[in-house]
């Protein structure tokens, strides 16, 4: 449910300077005018109305969190994607152009979410990728549960021994590439250029 877990009043002006100085380049996407958030945020639409909303977070309250001992990236990713009544697919600390940042990727079926976190001055930027699977949802899931059952036919071997196995995660990266057009390839190759098109007016 982010920005930031509400919708309210109007509020489109932008008044944090770290936010206001964020440029995104990429191809294919343009900026939106805000009209129904009520923090301050921008947001990026492409064609097959994928969005990219950017916010600040004052006091680095994400990043500020995971210096303390303890602080578990894989735990508060799991609450954030519960929060949503949504299920944690991956989390990783990634270093970045401007520095350490956080990974997550979540999916709220028929949604995907994915987030990009890192601090810049007193605020943490959070850039959250959103990508639904439209039409006939679960293909990704249902391609790869035939082709287990088939192997398991043919091998003779358990079914359930198989969908447990590596092999057995629709989730898995390897997977992308042959299915392009699904939301999670789309996130996941989002989160992959989007360090190298941001920058900040200086």
């Amino acid at each position: 449910m982010p920005w930031w877990k509400s919708k309210q009043p109007a509020r489109p002006v932008i008044t944090d300077p770290t936010l206001r100085s964020f440029r995104l380049s990429l191809a294919g996407w343009n900026e939106q005018t805000v009209t129904n958030c009520e923090e301050e945020v921008r947001v990026w639409n492409d064609a097959e109305e994928n969005s990219i909303s950017v916010g600040a977070l004052k006091a680095n309250k994400i990043t500020s969190g995971a210096a303390i001992p303890g602080w578990s990236l894989q735990d508060w990713a799991r609450d954030f994607a519960r929060d949503m009544s949504g299920a944690l697919i991956e989390a990783d600390h990634v270093n970045l152009p401007f520095g350490p940042g956080l990974r997550v990727i979540c999916q709220c079926r028929p949604v995907y979410h994915g987030l990009l976190i890192f601090p810049r001055n007193d605020v943490d930027i959070v850039i959250t990728i959103v990508s639904q699977e439209r039409g006939i949802t679960g293909k990704r899931e249902a391609i790869l549960i035939y082709e287990l059952l088939e192997q398991a036919r043919l091998k003779g071997i358990d079914l359930m021994e198989t969908i447990h196995s590596p092999t057995g995660n629709p989730y898995d990266p390897i997977l992308d590439s042959r299915f392009p057009d699904h939301p999670l390839s789309k996130v996941r190759r989002l989160l992959a250029e989007l360090p190298i098109c941001i920058s900040f007016d200086s």
